[in-house]
């Protein structure tokens, strides 16, 4: 009787159940992932490589993933799902009161541009996923197809069209040059900051730079969308 009392406690003992356990695997790959892909880009990184860093067995990746190529496109999901609070969709659904008026749409702009600068320049996200994000801008993988139609796609389109609603009469390669405002401003600067830091001094490249780049991009982009300017935007 005491014996199994004993076994019985014994297996009640708490621990990481399966679920537990399968998450801090895929965990622990994505990360690793992400590190060695950012370092030698997708064709230097092999799945042995991966699953060393992360400490499991190699084919943990083929359970989880099902192969590298979707280990890497799971790396950028894991860095979108950090962003969400950058998209156009995540302010409408918490402040949509904004569409009511023309001030109300400056904010919504104002506030994405905001939150995109923050994200990119002075926010903790590690330094491998800017990385990762600049080689695969710059020197372009086999994934990059997938990672534009899973992950870029929507967000471009939708600010797209957030412009056209703004001015009807506008053509959508309009609609398109004036979203790529956001983006061209921020991925230059990602990838410019180190050079631009040695050709003016580091100290010209921190937080204060960044909020002035996010405030000149604002002002830009809700004056072309011939939207009032907020009044802490106001020249």
């Amino acid at each position: 009787m005491e014996s199994g009392e004993k076994n019985r406690k014994n297996r009640a003992k708490p621990g990481k159940n399966e679920a537990e356990t399968n998450t801090d695997t895929r965990t622990a790959l994505i990360l690793a992932a992400g590190e060695l892909f950012a370092k030698q880009g997708f064709d230097g990184v092999s799945t042995r490589m991966i699953a060393e860093k992360a400490g499991v067995n190699l084919g943990a990746i083929h359970y989880h993933f099902g192969s590298k190529e979707n280990l890497y496109l799971e790396t950028f999901h894991a860095i979108a799902a950090e962003g969400k609070r950058l998209y156009l969709s995540e302010i409408l659904e918490t402040r949509g009161e904004l569409l009511d008026t023309p001030q109300g749409k400056s904010e919504i702009v104002r506030d994405l541009v905001f939150r995109f600068f923050q994200d990119l320049f002075g926010s903790s996200r590690v330094e491998w996923k800017k990385r990762l994000i600049i080689q695969e801008l710059f020197s372009p993988s086999p994934m990059m197809p997938a990672l534009v139609e899973t992950i870029m796609k929507s967000d471009s389109h939708e600010l797209a069209a957030f412009y056209r609603d703004i001015r009807p009469e506008s053509s959508q390669n309009e609609a398109y040059a004036w979203a790529d405002l956001l983006y061209a401003q921020g991925f230059f600067y990602l990838m410019g900051k180190e050079p631009l830091g040695l050709l003016r001094g580091k100290r010209y490249m921190g937080t204060e730079f960044f909020h002035t780049v996010a405030i000149t991009t604002a002002r830009s982009m809700i004056l072309l969308a011939g939207l009032p300017l907020p009044e802490d935007l106001a020249l």
